[in-house]
């Protein structure tokens, strides 16, 4: 499979497969091997890209100044500041044992180096920061 197909193949997926897909580049990132999780990386930004543009739930989930969608278990949600999607929440695993780290946040385009626990963690996390850089109070 050639990388420019790489998209058009997370389109051709159902949600499970979309999902196995996720994780699968999201482990390669976590390796840290300097070429593939480079690519890796640029595929998630892609896929990211992709769901940001379909369908997506409404925002209806106060944190801070932003709304966020409901939480449905996928792998990647969105905040939202004045209708622009300023902050996404990344899924970085399946929840193996409570309490682990799964949720990467990333905040007008720039990925916080703490990870979360909880959905309502990574909002609280999302807001703050986008408070802190757009200069609104979080």
């Amino acid at each position: 499979m050639t990388n420019d197909s790489i998209p058009a193949a997370f389109l051709a997926k159902l949600p499970d497969a979309r999902k196995t897909m996720w994780f699968n580049a999201m482990r390669i990132v976590k390796t840290g091997k300097a070429e593939y999780a480079q690519k890796a990386a640029q595929i998630l930004d892609e896929y990211e890209a992709i769901e940001l543009a379909g369908d997506r739930p409404e925002a209806t989930e106060p944190a801070g100044t932003l709304m966020f969608e409901p939480h449905v278990h996928g792998y990647v949600s969105f905040g939202y500041a004045d209708g622009q999607c300023t902050v996404s929440i990344r899924k970085t695993e399946q929840h193996r044992h409570e309490g682990n780290r799964v949720y990467q946040v990333i905040v007008l385009g720039q990925t916080m180096p703490e990870t979360c626990r909880s959905i309502e963690e990574a909002r609280e996390l999302g807001a703050f920061e986008y408070g802190k850089r757009s200069g609104d109070a979080a």
